[in-house]
């Protein structure tokens, strides 16, 4: 029998937390760092995350760890937490990438780091599983411990949104219990990312 866990990330792991959301990211959003190999994707993702470790502690971050490898990511947000400025995002992007996409990038980091969670909600950012252990049952898991933590905090709603695209990621929601409840049409991000909708999914805990 595997033997899995989840736990809070820390110094000592959140590179491969970032290592994970890249691989599960990158390819969907290459838009993002189109300019970046994978390495430097990844240290990227850990300096953004590395900039809250003493005020927030790895705010919501927290990794699967599968037969002692770390497998798959889970961004969480159930409560506010304090944002990153646009100066900070432009200019830690800056170091790495040209000025079209540095300004591209932070604009859309910015405006998605700063959507407000509705009340009485815990907000599923991410849910990244590593590609060659998917099939197994860890999305579900990281779904479960979702539900529990959010029960925990007495709240009434789990939430999260998903390209219309990404059918395989909305069966596995639909199978936890999760509704489409509204659906965006991505006018500009159709034209210039291949972007066209994005549903957000709701499942009620009461």
């Amino acid at each position: 029998m595997q033997d899995i866990s989840i736990e809070k990330c820390d110094p000592d792991n959140l590179m491969e937390f970032s290592r994970i959301i890249s691989q599960a990211f990158n390819d969907k959003f290459p838009f993002f760092f189109k300019s970046l190999p994978e390495e430097e994707y990844i240290i990227l993702v850990e300096q953004l995350k590395l900039n809250r470790v003493e005020k927030l502690d790895f705010h919501g971050c927290y990794i699967l760890e599968y037969d002692g490898k770390y497998v798959a990511a889970l961004n969480l947000i159930y409560k506010e937490m304090e944002r990153e400025s646009f100066r900070f995002i432009f200019k830690t992007l800056r170091k790495k990438m040209n000025l079209w996409y540095t300004f591209r990038s932070t604009l859309i980091i910015f405006i998605d780091e700063h959507e407000k969670v509705p009340k009485n909600t815990l907000e599923i950012r991410a849910v990244c599983v590593n590609q060659a252990y998917r099939k197994k049952g860890i999305g579900y898991k990281l779904l479960q411990f979702s539900e529990d933590l959010a029960r925990k905090r007495n709240m009434k709603h789990l939430e999260l949104s998903v390209l219309s695209r990404n059918t395989e990621a909305i069966s596995l929601y639909e199978s936890f219990g999760f509704k489409i409840i509204s659906t965006k049409k991505m006018r500009f991000a159709k034209i210039f990312w291949n972007i066209e909708k994005i549903h957000t999914m709701r499942k009620e805990l009461i």
